[in-house]
């Protein structure tokens, strides 16, 4: 759960998480964390996402930050080569980081280049700038990993040998 304490001290100090959701239809990285609500709520906030695809993405992260990394996995997978930046920087996050508490080396890598990929799509492209914002952040963090003088196995070493 160490990951998902980082995702929060790291996400929520981003330009745009502090704003909150003008619209449960806004497309946001990482909605769920970018919503107000209650303690015991987040379920409710989930459902009240008007957008399917932003709805899912907010499923995933409830998924994630309750432990249930293999049903955040399932709902990410199909977002990971989505137009929409924000639901693909979304999805590459928490996919990347739930098969990294999985122990699952390759399809941790698949995301954290899925953030890369993304944040050469946000500097190419005209994107809003909490966005950028938000890419640039994801690939700084994730690429803590890939620029390991190690490599990725290495960078994984502890959490196989945790899983196993």
């Amino acid at each position: 759960m160490c990951v998902g304490l980082v995702l929060r001290v790291v996400f929520w100090g981003l330009p745009g998480f502090w704003r909150g959701v003008e619209c449960m239809c806004d497309y946001v990285v990482l909605p769920l964390l970018n919503s107000s609500f209650e303690p015991g709520r987040a379920r409710e906030v989930v459902e009240g996402f008007v957008d399917v695809d932003l709805r899912n993405i907010a499923r995933a992260e409830l998924f994630y930050f309750t432990g249930q990394a293999e049903e955040c996995c399932e709902i990410t997978r199909r977002y990971l080569s989505s137009r929409v930046i924000e639901l693909k920087l979304s999805a590459c996050i928490l996919y990347g980081y739930s098969n990294l508490s999985l122990g699952n080396v390759a399809a941790a890598k698949r995301g954290m280049e899925g953030i890369q990929s993304c944040v050469k799509i946000a500097m190419k492209k005209k994107v809003p700038k909490d966005v950028y914002a938000s890419c640039l952040l994801a690939g700084y963090v994730g690429g803590g990993f890939a620029s390991s003088a190690y490599g990725w196995d290495a960078c994984f070493w502890g959490v196989q040998q945790d899983a196993s």
